[in-house]
């Protein structure tokens, strides 16, 4: 639906989405919108709401414009390069500019929320990779881990499988 809509409103741009990517695609200077549409796909079958809509238009290799929006939280970023990112809650009557808060220096990831998604595949030296990189972040400094002090919270969530998207929509919202 998201891809109809986009394709047949701009035919000459490109598109690279979730669903329809493939290895070896490459991103090209064309404006080119970068979509996953149910993005956090096991959050969403399980009701979780932590799950969105993101869309990312890149012009040029650069990451333009990002839209990331949770229906079930009613919350739309937006981020246009150059004029800021916003919050826009209750159907756009509210609205944020962000950050909501001054950002402040990262100094270990005790105050972090570190987030892996182990996948469906739990075979294979992928998974012995993931759980090695877990257990990494997650031990305490003591440990040979990067957590330092007691702050932090650890949580199961991955990236999406296509590193073109992962670039687009956080960039900017």
């Amino acid at each position: 639906m998201v891809s109809t809509r986009l394709t047949s409103s701009y035919p000459d741009f490109k598109f690279i989405g979730e669903e329809t990517y493939y290895p070896g695609q490459k991103l090209t200077e064309e404006p080119t919108f970068i979509v996953d549409p149910i993005d956090g796909t096991t959050n969403f079958v399980h009701g979780f709401p932590s799950f969105c809509i993101s869309l990312g238009l890149v012009v040029g290799k650069v990451p333009t414009v990002g839209v990331v929006f949770n229906a079930y939280l009613d919350e739309l970023y937006t981020g246009i390069r150059g004029h800021g990112s916003y919050l826009h809650r209750l159907g756009g009557k509210e609205v944020q500019k962000l950050p909501l808060k001054e950002p402040e220096p990262l100094n270990d990831l005790s105050t972090c929320l570190v987030a892996t998604e182990w996948g469906s595949d739990r075979s294979g030296s992928n998974f012995l990779t993931k759980t090695r990189v877990f257990s990494k972040l997650a031990a305490s400094k003591e440990d040979g881990g990067a957590m330092v002090g007691s702050g932090g919270f650890i949580s199961s969530q991955y990236a999406t499988h296509n590193p073109l998207q992962d670039i687009a929509t956080p960039i900017y919202v």
